[in-house]
């Protein structure tokens, strides 16, 4: 079974003295996808501690599940009362390689530390061990008349589509206590 999480950021500028009314108004936001289907969690963060910007992250389970959000009444009713203290700058959704290592949910008041990329070591290896060796053990017998380009070239053509959409995503969730230390 394939897991495609999705990951939204977005980020916007909030007008100087509405930080407290831009928390407010992105918890009520927050608090509506929550009642969503396949909504995994969200929250906020600034860019630094004095910066105008802030980024909203929230992650569904499916690109399906985030579309209905998006498309939702609700989401266009909670988005019509920003324009007094934000402005949109960017949207960016994220799926695959750049999200294996994002946090499933972020406080809504704190920004998460970035995970220590020794630990996105250790998870990539914990996930591509097993599956480069599996892969090699079953195919290895019928490739012995390939060259080794060839060889590594199948193995890795297989093992790195099911490592970004299956492993992956399967792991950080499991380890999700132990990245997140």
């Amino acid at each position: 079974m394939s897991v495609q999480t999705v990951t939204t950021v977005v980020s916007r500028r909030i007008h100087s003295g509405r930080h407290d009314a831009f928390i407010a108004w992105t918890s009520t936001g927050l608090a509506e996808a929550n009642q969503f289907d396949g909504f995994l969690g969200g929250g906020w963060l600034r860019s630094d501690g004095h910066s105008d910007i802030a980024h909203v992250v929230y992650r569904f389970d499916t690109q399906r599940h985030l579309d209905t959000w998006l498309e939702s009444n609700e989401r266009r009713v909670w988005l019509q009362h920003n324009s007094e203290f934000v402005e949109a700058a960017e949207t960016r959704h994220l799926t695959g390689v750049e999200g294996w290592f994002d946090g499933l949910s972020l406080p809504a008041e704190t920004s998460a530390p970035p995970v220590p990329r020794w630990k996105q070591t250790t998870v990539v290896w914990l996930g591509f061990f097993p599956v480069s060796l599996l892969l090699n053990h079953i195919l290895g017998p019928h490739l012995v008349e390939w060259s080794t380009l060839a060889r590594t070239l199948l193995v890795t053509t297989l093992c790195t589509p099911f490592m970004t959409y299956v492993v992956l995503p399967f792991l950080t969730a499991r380890l999700s206590f132990w990245l997140a230390r």
